[in-house]
C-alpha cells in the first residue's frame, strides 16, 4: 500500500530494546510512504521481530489526518518467563484509550496492593505480602475475562527484543506470584479469571484489582470473514469510547482498514447506545457488492472463477449460487472436488477475493512451416563476392530478372548441373490438436507455405525444383519472399597433375564461361594451393603461362613445380624483424599475426628435402638453434626452408638469450590516474585499483578492474569486468566486442556485442547489447536511462516510485541499427554532392569548357549509381533491422509508472505499478504483449 503524507517518519527503539516506536513529524513536504519503505526503515534501525505488516496501512490512515507530532508502537518484544511464572500464561489484554483518564483518577485514590502468594496447589495464601509498588502494566478487563491459563508442566522461556536478541529470564524473577482476592482460580479448567469488571495492575510478581464497570465491547467476523460486527454493551459510568479503541480490537486481525465505516458513523452508534442504555450489535464494514462470475478467454481454452466477498444486506456470497454458476457453464474436464475444496477454503478464510483457474484446455498449435530443402550446401554471399562483382550491367539483356532480382539482392549461391533437382518443397505438416473447455476438439493448423518466386532456367515438377542448364543458382530474399534463378557460370579451370613420386607438378588451363572466375595469377595460385602443391613452385613459369593464355595460346601440361632431394646436416641462425639496437634482451608489444623473426638454415651444411606436396624428406639430422620458443608463437616454414615466427595473440613479446615468449596479460597494481596516465595496450589488462575521470583504458584483449570506474573510457576487444561498478558522471563509456560484467553503473554508456551482466543496478544509463542484459536477483533494478537488447533482459524492478522515465527496446539487431545510421549519413552526403553538381551544371555552363562539363556529368552519373547502391543496401539493412529476434523482458518483482517498452516501432507505456510479469513482442499481431506469471 502507498500513501502520500505531509510529514516524515522515523523509527525509535526503547532503551530496553523491548519496544519500537514509529515517530511522525508533520511538514509541508509531501512524501510517498509504503509498506516497503517502513520495512526498510525497520531494517536500518535493526528491528527484526515483533511487528505485523498489515498494521502499517492503519498507521498511515491515522497519521494522514494528524497535524501534530505523534508516536505509535510498531513492534513489541516478548518478555522472558521465569521458572515459576512459566506455569502461568497471561492472556492477550488491552487498555482502551478512553479509559486511561478513569484509571488515572482511580489510582490516585487507591492504596498499595494487598496481594497473597499463590501456593503450590494453586490456592492463595492467607497472609498478604508487602511488595514493591512499581506498576509495570495495567489493563481493563470485563467480568469473567480470562487473565491467566495454568500450565503445571510449563518451563522457563526465553523472550526476545525487537532487535531479535534473546532475553533470558533473571534468577531474581524466579519468585512466587501474588494475587489480589478479586480473581477466581478455576483448577478444573486451569484458568484464572476476573470476578468482576475493573482495572488490573501488574507488577514484577504481583497482580491486583481496582473495581470499575466499563463498556463491554468485542468484535466477531461474519461466517465468510468478509464483514466484522461490533457488540457493544454500554455502562453508566464509562466515557464514550475513542475510535482508536475500536481499531485496537483489530490488533491481531489482518483486515483492511479502508473497509471500515467512517469514524463518525461508528461513534454515533456507540453514543446512541449509551444514551438509550441499550446493548447493540452492528456492522463495522462498509457495504460492498459481492462478485461471482466465470471469465473465459477468447480461444475457449481457459476458464477462471472470479469471486469477491461482499458486505452489507443481501451481499453475502452464496455457495449455492456459485455451484449453480459452475454447473450451468457446461464446462468439461474440471476436477470438481478440487474446485469445491478451493471455494470452501476461500469462503472460510480471511481472503476477500479469489481468481482461480478451474479448468484449462489445450491450445491447437500450427505445424512447422513448409520449407525449401536444398540438396546442396549454399555458399554465403561474402564468399562469392568476386562472382557477384563480375556481373556486368548488360546482363539484363540475357537475364531480364536482374531488374527485380538484382545482384545486390543475391545472398548465396550453389553450382548446379542440367537436370539437377536442387530443392524440394517439404510436405505440409499439421500442428497438434487442441481441446477447448467444453470438450470440443480444436484442429491443429497446417504450417504456412513459403512464398517462392522463380526466374530463368528453373522447372517446377510437383514439389521439386530442377535446373534447366549447367550454371549457378542465385538465392535471394525480398522480405518473406524467396527468389531463385539459374544462370550460366563456369570458372576458369586449372587442371593440375602431380607425378607418381610427387617430385613434379604440371598444369593445363581451361577458359571461363558466364560470371565464372576469369584467369588471374591469384586464381591460378589458389587452384594450385587447393591441389595441395605447396613446395618447389616456379612463379616465373606461372606468370609466363598466364600471359600466353590471355593472348589465346594453349597451355597444356606445363611443369611449374619441382621437389628437392635431401642432403646432410645443417645448422641455422635467427634474425629479428623489430630489433634495430641489436640487443640480446628486449621486449615490446605485438599484434596478432605480426612477424617476430626469421630462422635461416645455414648455407654451409646440408638441408632436408621435400616433394611438391610439402612432404619433408629428412636429412641425417638437423641442428636447431638452442632457443626455447614459448606458447602463442606460430612457426611457418618458407619455400627456402627458413622459418617465420609470428604472434598468435595480442601481447608483449619478451626475448633473451634462451627464450622467446609472449605474455598475454598486464597487471597494474595502482589506480589509473593522472600519475599513470591513460593506458592503451594490445594485451589483456588487470587494474587492481580504480580508473579516474577523463582517462581511458584500451585493451586488445580482456579488461578486469577490481575497483570502480569514474567518468572514463574503457574499451576491450574481448570482455570487460568491473568488480565495484561505474560512477559515470555522465561521461563514462564502456565498449566490449564480447561481454561486459559490472556490479552497478550510474550515469554512463555501455555497449557489448554479446551479453551484459549487471549485478545490482543501472541508474540513468544508456545500454546497448546484441545479446541479453542480465541482472542478479534480490533487489536488482533499472532506474531511468535507455536499454537496447536484442534478446531482452531479466531484472527484479524497472523504474522507480517517483516515475523516472525509463526506456526499454528489445527484439531487434541494434548493431544493424548503427550501420543504418552510417549509411543514412552517406546517402545524405551523396545527395548534397549531387545538389552542388546540379547547381554548377545548371547555373554556370557558359563559363565551363566542354571537357569540364563532360567530366562533371560523368561524376554525376557515378554519384547516382553510388547513391542507388547505397539506397539498396540501406533498404536491405532496414529490412534486416525489422526482423524479429527471439527475446523477452522478465520482471521478477515489479514495474513502476514511467517505464516505456518498445519493439519494431510499437510502444507499451506503464501508467500503473505492475507486479512481476513477462513482456514479449508478438510478430503475428505486431503488438507488445504482457503476461503475468
Amino acid at each position: 500500500m502507498k500513501k502520500n503524507i505531509h510529514g516524515n517518519i522515523t523509527i525509535r527503539i526503547s532503551d530496553d530494546e523491548m519496544t519500537a516506536f514509529l515517530d511522525y513529524v508533520p511538514s509541508d513536504v509531501l512524501f510517498e510512504w509504503s509498506d516497503e519503505k517502513i520495512l526498510e526503515l525497520l531494517d536500518r534501525a535493526g528491528v527484526k521481530r515483533g511487528f505485523k505488516q498489515f498494521q502499517f496501512s492503519r498507521i498511515f490512515d491515522l497519521i494522514e489526518k494528524k497535524q501534530e507530532q505523534e508516536s505509535y508502537i510498531i513492534a513489541r518484544g516478548v518478555e522472558p518467563v521465569s521458572g515459576k511464572l512459566s506455569k502461568l500464561n497471561i492472556a492477550i489484554l488491552t487498555m482502551t484509550q478512553s479509559l486511561e483518564p478513569v484509571y488515572n483518577h482511580l489510582i490516585n485514590n487507591s492504596e498499595k496492593p494487598i496481594v497473597y502468594p499463590l501456593q503450590d496447589d494453586y490456592k492463595l495464601g492467607v497472609e498478604s505480602e508487602q511488595l514493591s509498588y512499581d506498576v509495570l502494566n495495567h489493563y481493563y478487563v470485563n467480568k469473567d475475562d480470562i487473565i491467566f491459563t495454568i500450565d503445571p508442566e510449563g518451563k522457563p522461556k526465553n523472550g526476545y527484543s525487537v532487535k531479535g536478541n534473546i532475553v533470558k529470564p533473571s534468577r531474581d524473577d524466579d519468585e512466587n506470584f501474588c494475587f489480589a482476592n478479586s480473581f477466581e482460580i478455576d483448577l478444573e479448567n486451569k484458568i484464572i479469571k476476573a470476578e468482576q469488571s475493573g482495572f488490573i495492575r501488574i507488577g514484577k510478581n504481583w497482580i491486583d484489582f481496582i473495581p470499575f464497570k466499563g463498556h463491554n465491547m468485542f468484535v466477531e467476523p461474519s461466517e465468510d470473514f468478509a464483514e466484522y460486527y461490533l457488540t457493544f454493551n454500554p455502562s453508566d459510568d464509562a466515557p464514550v469510547p475513542h475510535f482508536n479503541d475500536i481499531i485496537n480490537l483489530f490488533a491481531e486481525i489482518d483486515y483492511p482498514f479502508e473497509l471500515f465505516k467512517s469514524e463518525d458513523i461508528i461513534l454515533s452508534n456507540l453514543k446512541k447506545a449509551i444514551i438509550e442504555k441499550k446493548k447493540i450489535k452492528f456492522s463495522l464494514t462498509k457495504n460492498k457488492k459481492s462478485v461471482a462470475r466465470i471469465e473465459i478467454n477468447k480461444t475457449n481454452t481457459k476458464a477462471t472463477l472470479i469471486l469477491v466477498k461482499g458486505a452489507g444486506p443481501g451481499q453475502r456470497l452464496s455457495l449455492k449460487y456459485i455451484g449453480a454458476l459452475i454447473r450451468d457453464s457446461k464446462i468439461k474436464g474440471m476436477n470438481l472436488e478440487a474446485v469445491k475444496k478451493r471455494i470452501l477454503r476461500f469462503y472460510k478464510s480471511s481472503e476477500l477475493s479469489l481468481e482461480y483457474v478451474i479448468v484449462e484446455g489445450r491450445t491447437a498449435t500450427r505445424g512447422e512451416p513448409r520449407r525449401l530443402k536444398f540438396q546442396k550446401e549454399f555458399v554465403s554471399v561474402d564468399k562469392i563476392e568476386g562472382i557477384i562483382n563480375r556481373i556486368t550491367d548488360d546482363i539484363e539483356t540475357f537475364y531480364p530478372s536482374f531488374k527485380e532480382f538484382s545482384k545486390d539482392s543475391i545472398s548465396s549461391a550453389i553450382l548446379v548441373n542440367k537436370g539437377f533437382e536442387f530443392a524440394l518443397l517439404t510436405d505440409p505438416v499439421p500442428g497438434d490438436d487442441g481441446t477447448d473447455i467444453y470438450g470440443n476438439k480444436i484442429k491443429g493448423l497446417v504450417g504456412n507455405d513459403p512464398i517462392i518466386k522463380t526466374y530463368e532456367n528453373i522447372i517446377i515438377k510437383q514439389n521439386k525444383y530442377i535446373s534447366k542448364i549447367d550454371g549457378i543458382l542465385d538465392l535471394g530474399e525480398d522480405g518473406d519472399v524467396t527468389l531463385l534463378r539459374v544462370r550460366e557460370h563456369k570458372d576458369m579451370f586449372v587442371d593440375i597433375s602431380v607425378s607418381n613420386d610427387a617430385m613434379t607438378a604440371s598444369f593445363t588451363f581451361h577458359k571461363e564461361d558466364g560470371s565464372g572466375e576469369q584467369a588471374s595469377i591469384e586464381f591460378i595460385n589458389k587452384q594450385i594451393e587447393a591441389a595441395g602443391v605447396v613446395k618447389g613452385i616456379d612463379h616465373k613459369i606461372i606468370e609466363e603461362s598466364f600471359e600466353k593464355f590471355t593472348n589465346g595460346e594453349l597451355i597444356s601440361e606445363v611443369v611449374f613445380a619441382t621437389g628437392r632431394v635431401p642432403t646432410d646436416k645443417k645448422s641455422s641462425r635467427i634474425k629479428f624483424f623489430n630489433n634495430n639496437t641489436g640487443a640480446s634482451k628486449f621486449s615490446y608489444e605485438i599484434e596478432k599475426g605480426q612477424k617476430i623473426a626469421q630462422i635461416f638454415p645455414s648455407k654451409e651444411k646440408a638441408e632436408d628435402g621435400y616433394d611438391v606436396l610439402g612432404t619433408v624428406m629428412e636429412s641425417s639430422g638437423v641442428i636447431s638453434l638452442d632457443l626455447k620458443i614459448g606458447d602463442y608463437i606460430l612457426e611457418e616454414k618458407q619455400a627456402d626452408d627458413s622459418i617465420i615466427l609470428s604472434s598468435d595473440i595480442n601481447g608483449e613479446l619478451k626475448v633473451d638469450d634462451k627464450t622467446i615468449t609472449i605474455v598475454d596479460m598486464k597487471v597494474l597494481s595502482s589506480d589509473v590516474s593522472i600519475k599513470t596516465g591513460s593506458i592503451k595496450t594490445l594485451c589483456s589488462l588487470v587494474v587492481k585499483g580504480n580508473v579516474m575521470s577523463s582517462l581511458y583504458v584500451v585493451s586488445g584483449g580482456n579488461v578486469k578492474i577490481l575497483g570502480t570506474v569514474q567518468g572514463a573510457l574503457v574499451s576491450a576487444d574481448k570482455n570487460i569486468i568491473i568488480a565495484q561498478g561505474v560512477k559515470g558522471e555522465e561521461k563514462a563509456v564502456l565498449r566490449a566486442k564480447e561481454k561486459i560484467d559490472v556490479k552497478f553503473i550510474e550515469k554512463g554508456n555501455m555497449m557489448a556485442v554479446d551479453d551484459i551482466h549487471i549485478r545490482k543496478a543501472s541508474l540513468h544509463t544508456k545500454i546497448i547489447s546484441n545479446g541479453r542484459i542480465l541482472f542478479d536477483k534480490n533487489g536488482s533494478k533499472i532506474i531511468g536511462g535507455e536499454a537496447f537488447s536484442k534478446h531482452g533482459l531479466t531484472v527484479d524492478e524497472i523504474g522507480s516510485p517517483s516515475g523516472s522515465k525509463t526506456f526499454i527496446s528489445f527484439g531487434q539487431d541494434y548493431l544493424v541499427a548503427d550501420k543504418i545510421k552510417v549509411f543514412e549519413k552517406d546517402v545524405e552526403n551523396i545527395q548534397e554532392d549531387l545538389m552542388k553538381l546540379d547547381q554548377v551544371l545548371q547555373g554556370g555552363n557558359s563559363r565551363l569548357s566542354q571537357d569540364k562539363i563532360a567530366h562533371l556529368r560523368k561524376q554525376k552519373v557515378f554519384l547516382m549509381k553510388k547513391l542507388e547502391k547505397k539506397n539498396m543496401k540501406l533498404f536491405l539493412l532496414r529490412e534486416k533491422f525489422e526482423e524479429h529476434a527471439k527475446s523477452e523482458i522478465i520482471i521478477r518483482n515489479k514495474i513502476y509508472p514511467g517505464v516505456v517498452f518498445e519493439s519494431h516501432g510499437r510502444k507499451l507505456e506503464i501508467v500503473d505499478e505492475q507486479p512481476m510479469c513477462r513482456i514479449t513482442f508478438n510478430p503475428n499481431t505486431g503488438q507488445i504483449e504482457k503476461s503475468f506469471n
